[in-house]
């Protein structure tokens, strides 16, 4: 009786040990399961957003052909000055809306220039992988039959904003003559120097220290 008692518990043993190592076997099937579709799926979304930054690099290679570009606007947060344009494509020809904001709520800067607030602005083009600063005045500063013309100090106070339009036409003087010209296509941006105002009035040769460009805009 003894005998047939110890036997049997080791077989309940048994049968209880193969029952949970069962259980657990079961458990980790699943558990194995669920891991390798998760590894499927992380799989299959690591292949699409590849997939995704491949076409968009695609796009941007594009753009850069067309003479587009894929910035707009500059971040005002990190800039005293900045120049917007209200588009970043234009035709041949179109008016440019063109906006000057100082984005401090403090300081007062400025720069000399002639009688028209915008005509210190440069124009650069996108040329060989570089911007190059353009022969010519956003609008006549001074005539060219004028022998010289006095300069007036232009104040850009905090939180101020200046607007124009601009017809894409480049002035300058060759002798008394005055020649202008059209923005052909391509990429452009504008750029002016700029200073404390204090700091500029003092010498009316410095126009100032530093520089705010504007956003890229293509002329198609």
């Amino acid at each position: 009786m003894k005998n047939f008692s110890k036997t049997t518990w080791l077989t309940i043993l048994l049968i209880v040990a193969l029952f949970v190592t069962g259980f657990f076997a079961y458990q980790w099937w699943q558990v194995k399961g669920e891991l390798g579709k998760k590894i499927e799926e992380n799989a299959n979304l690591t292949t699409k957003v590849n997939e995704l930054q491949a076409e968009i690099d695609r796009l941007k290679k594009e753009i850069e052909e067309l003479g587009g570009t894929v910035q707009t606007k500059p971040i005002e947060e990190k800039s005293e000055i900045t120049i917007t344009t209200d588009k970043t494509e234009y035709k041949k020809g179109e008016k440019i809306k063109i906006t000057i904001k100082n984005n401090s709520t403090e300081k007062t800067f400025g720069w000399w220039d002639y009688f028209n607030f915008f005509s210190v602005l440069e124009v650069l083009k996108y040329e060989n992988g570089k911007w190059i600063s353009l022969k010519g005045e956003v609008f006549v500063a001074c005539p060219c039959e004028i022998a010289s013309c006095e300069t007036d100090l232009h104040e850009l106070k905090p939180r101020e904003i200046k607007e124009t339009k601009w017809d894409q036409t480049l002035h300058w003087c060759e002798g008394r003559k005055e020649k202008a010209e059209k923005l052909k296509v391509g990429r452009y941006r504008f750029k002016i120097r700029y200073g404390n105002i204090e700091e500029v009035a003092k010498d009316i040769m410095v126009q100032g220290t530093k520089f705010a460009y504007s956003n890229e805009f293509v002329i198609k």
